[in-house]
């Protein structure tokens, strides 16, 4: 994998404002894909995905109680404690159990992958450099470890991208659909694509997706939807390489905020729920209404679909999700297409 230059890391620290081109190797060899992940649901699903669409030669899997080790051996209590009351949080308000049974159907029909799975205690490990050398990736898929240090960052050859739950550069870090949805900044709810960098959730960005807004959006369906969609787009993008066709990298602005585990705090998601129990943070209407206007066409289950998004309490079906889920994406690829894939 090459850029105008020669070496992508290099490339990010000096970018010229206007972007640059990102191209595969010219001899149109397949893609060979390395997935650094984790071990929640969407990672699980993520790595089907990849092993189905492209060429998934190896993952490596770091799981979230190693993660929450770690924070115990290095003494961060606090964080660790946080850690864990967002777990807890998850499984007691039902939202682990709606993430499985999203993500479970999704990989309905994707068989398992065949390619070499590795668990390790720390994704910045000697460990895991000398996997990352033994898979000789051209892609890196970064999606849910702990930050990546710069050894492991300039040991991985060809690009490395990191799917981002949150909307960049406003939202960095941790639960950042959340803290868009509660701060309801509508136009930054979704998920970005970026090359990885030293900086967390700083460097060039490939693309963003939003993921729509369904009557009874809570921001975790947003932040699952966000994951989703973004996954696939970056399939599209890994084909587009694959092709011979190049893409375009932008810098992002230095703004936004970072957040962690430790600020999304008790008191205010309950002020939140309350909120939304009363009717005072609702969802954008008019965004509703484009996505009922998307899916309203002319055969029966977009027509179906409409009519369900219009019943006032209508609980949408596993099945109308992911038609619904499908209909958006599909309805986003078109308008990238028609702007020519960049990022925004």
């Amino acid at each position: 994998m090459t850029t105008t230059q020669d070496n992508v890391r290099e490339d990010t620290r000096d970018v010229a404002e206007g972007g640059w081109a990102v191209r595969a190797r010219p001899d149109g060899a397949r893609l060979r894909v390395l997935l650094l992940t984790s071990n929640d649901p969407q990672h699980a699903w993520l790595r089907r995905l990849l092993a189905d669409r492209l060429d998934l030669v190896m993952t490596v899997v770091e799981p979230g109680a190693a993660q929450k080790r770690r924070l115990r051996d290095k003494g961060r209590h606090s964080d660790l404690a946080y850690r864990v009351y967002q777990g807890w949080r998850q499984r007691l308000t039902g939202r682990a159990r709606w993430r499985r049974a999203y993500f479970a159907r999704l990989s309905e029909g994707l068989p398992e992958a065949g390619s070499p799975l590795h668990r390790v205690d720390s994704v910045n490990s000697a460990e895991t450099r000398r996997l990352v050398a033994e898979a000789a990736p051209d892609l890196t898929v970064v999606c849910g470890t702990s930050v990546l240090g710069r050894r492991l960052i300039e040991a991985t050859p060809g690009m490395m991208v990191n799917i981002h739950g949150g909307w960049l550069p406003e939202y960095k870090g941790n639960h950042a659909v959340y803290f868009a949805y509660r701060a309801q900044d509508w136009e930054r709810i979704g998920a970005s694509l970026h090359l990885v960098t030293p900086t967390l959730d700083a460097g060039p960005l490939l693309d963003r997706v939003t993921p729509g807004f369904l009557p009874g959006d809570t921001d975790e369906r947003l932040y699952s939807r966000s994951v989703h969609h973004a996954a696939l787009r970056l399939v599209e993008l890994a084909l587009v390489l694959e092709e011979g066709r190049s893409l375009t990298v932008r810098p992002q602005e230095d703004k936004g905020t970072t957040y962690r585990h430790r600020d999304r705090r008790p008191l205010p998601e309950l002020l939140l729920v309350l909120r939304r129990a009363v009717g005072a943070h609702r969802l954008p209407a008019e965004s509703v209404r484009s996505v009922q206007e998307a899916l309203g066409g002319r055969e029966e289950t977009g027509e179906r679909a409409a009519a369900q998004i219009a019943a006032p309490g209508h609980l949408l079906t596993w099945d109308d999700m992911l038609r619904l889920t499908d209909r958006l994406t599909a309805t986003r690829n078109v308008a990238s297409r028609s702007s020519g894939g960049r990022a925004g």
